[in-house]
This record gives C-alpha cells, sequence and structure tokens, in this order.
C-alpha cells in the first residue's frame, strides 16, 4: 500500500465510511500525487473542513487557492489585451500559438478574436470585466481538467450529462 492509499484509507477510518477497492484505489492514485508533507497537512484540512468523506472534487477545491485563480485570470486578460495591441486582428493563429489552448477557450467563449480586437474605446472597460469573468471560468475548467482521470466512470457519466466534458475537451486538444 502506497502513501496515497494509506491516506485514502485513513481518511475513510476517521470519517467512518467503507470504501470499495475502486473507490481506494482511484482516492489512492489521487493522493499519490502529493509528499509525505502535504498528505499530513491535507489531512488536517480535511477533518476541520468537510462533515462527511470528501470527494476528489471537494478536495481538488480545498488544494486550490481561490485567489490564485483570479489573479491568473487577471494575469491572462492582460496577456490577451496586449496581443491585440501588439498583433492585432489578421494574426489570430500567430496569438493562439503564444496564448495557448486556456486563454484561447476564453477568447472563443467571449466571441472570436475579430470580436475582442474590434471593442470600442468606450466599451473597453466592461469587456475586460467580462473577458476577465471567461478567463476565470475557463481556468476553473482547466482545474477540473486535471482530475478528470481519478474520477470513477458513473462521474465521468453525470459530467458529460452536465456538458461539463465539451469544455474539458477543448482545452485538452488544446483548442483544436
Amino acid at each position: 500500500m502506497n502513501y496515497g492509499e494509506l491516506m485514502a484509507y485513513n481518511l475513510a477510518d476517521y470519517y467512518e465510511k467503507k470504501l470499495g477497492d475502486v473507490r481506494l484505489e482511484y482516492d489512492g492514485k489521487f493522493f499519490s500525487q502529493f509528499t509525505e508533507l502535504e498528505l499530513k497537512t491535507i489531512y488536517i484540512k480535511c477533518i476541520s473542513t468537510f462533515r462527511f468523506y470528501p470527494t476528489i472534487a471537494e478536495l481538488t477545491e480545498l488544494l486550490q487557492p481561490k485567489e490564485d485563480s483570479k489573479d491568473q485570470a487577471n494575469e491572462m486578460t492582460g496577456s490577451i489585451l496586449q496581443a491585440v495591441r501588439d498583433y492585432g486582428r489578421h494574426q489570430a493563429l500567430k496569438v493562439k500559438m503564444l496564448l495557448g489552448p486556456i486563454a484561447w477557450f476564453a477568447i472563443e467563449s467571449f466571441g472570436g478574436w475579430d470580436v475582442i480586437c474590434n471593442v470600442p474605446e468606450d466599451q473597453l472597460a466592461t469587456s475586460r470585466a467580462q473577458l476577465r469573468d471567461m478567463c476565470k471560468s475557463a481556468l476553473t475548467i482547466k482545474s477540473r481538467v486535471a482530475i478528470k482521470d481519478n474520477l470513477l466512470e458513473y462521474q465521468k457519466h453525470g459530467m458529460r450529462k452536465l456538458g461539463f466534458c465539451q469544455a474539458t475537451n477543448y482545452i485538452e486538444n488544446k483548442g483544436e
């Protein structure tokens, strides 16, 4: 039994929950990406935060600071607007390669590269706020992509029913 499985087992024991072999394997796989010291910290956070045995999605939310996504969204928005100034609307392919799939997903969610490039000066502040929200959404989807492999089949099925996989597949395939 590795540290990840041991962590899952200890958490289940704390919450008096019996885990099946498959769940133990998936949770163990999730926890195995952390060092022993990080696992101790996670354990303390879990028992002080959750009333019941947490899902992998809840653990991921707990482990990712909320402020980081806001800062990253602001930084990504700045990069997109800088690319508008530097490259203009005719070099969309170059910008797509430069910014990457997550930013490009936010750009397409906003309406596309042409729409961003043609925002009037008097609507720039509003558009920047909307673009920042699109970036934050794209970053949230990206963080969920990281846990997608650790989900059980019925959880993946539920995500597909909610339409979640369309966005995650877009980011996983690098915007293609």
